[in-house]
Formats: structure tokens, C-alpha cells, sequence
């Protein structure tokens, strides 16, 4: 299951708990928080909140290679935080 904006955040925000406290909140293994904590190191609040943002805004108009480009990630990263949005509901599912 992907990684949404949302789980980034809590983790970002709780760098003081330990993986196993924020695991039970996101329902995910004490490894997977440690080795996100890991991938999320030179990321900060603000650029999350604007990629959430540019998505929502934008996965209508714009094709995913053309989010992924302008928010310089990957296509498959995109289109994992898409899915993610439709999972939690940020996004209807059509």
C-alpha cells in the first residue's frame, strides 16, 4: 500500500516517538516507519504540502509524467500519492 502525504507528515511531525508508537497509530510495521523515516531525512513539511497540493490541483488536467516533471519525482511516485488520494478519499473514484 503506498505512502500518502498524510502518513509522511505524522512521521515527519512525531520524529520524537519511537516506530513502534506511530506504527500502531498507522497501522504499518515499526521496520516500515524507521526505513520511511529514512527515505523522508531531507524532506520538509512545506515541500510535502506543495506536492499534495500541485496533485489535487492538477491530476486532471495534467498527465502524470507531466506532474512528475514539474514536481521533479518520479512517474511511479506520482502516481502512487494519486492512488493513495483515491484510497483516503481526496479523490473520488470514477
Amino acid at each position: 500500500m503506498p505512502w500518502s502525504y498524510d502518513e509522511d507528515i505524522y512521521i515527519l511531525l512525531n520524529k520524537d516517538n519511537t516506530a513502534i508508537t506511530i506504527s500502531k497509530k498507522l497501522n504499518r510495521t515499526p521496520n516500515q516507519i524507521r526505513m520511511r523515516r529514512q527515505q523522508l531525512k531531507d524532506t520538509d513539511i512545506d515541500t510535502l504540502e506543495y506536492e499534495m497540493e500541485f496533485i489535487l490541483e492538477n491530476y486532471k488536467i495534467m498527465e502524470v509524467r507531466d506532474i512528475a516533471k514539474q514536481l521533479k519525482l518520479t512517474k511511479s511516485m506520482v502516481s502512487r500519492r494519486i492512488h493513495a488520494f483515491k484510497r483516503e478519499g481526496y479523490i473520488p473514484v470514477e
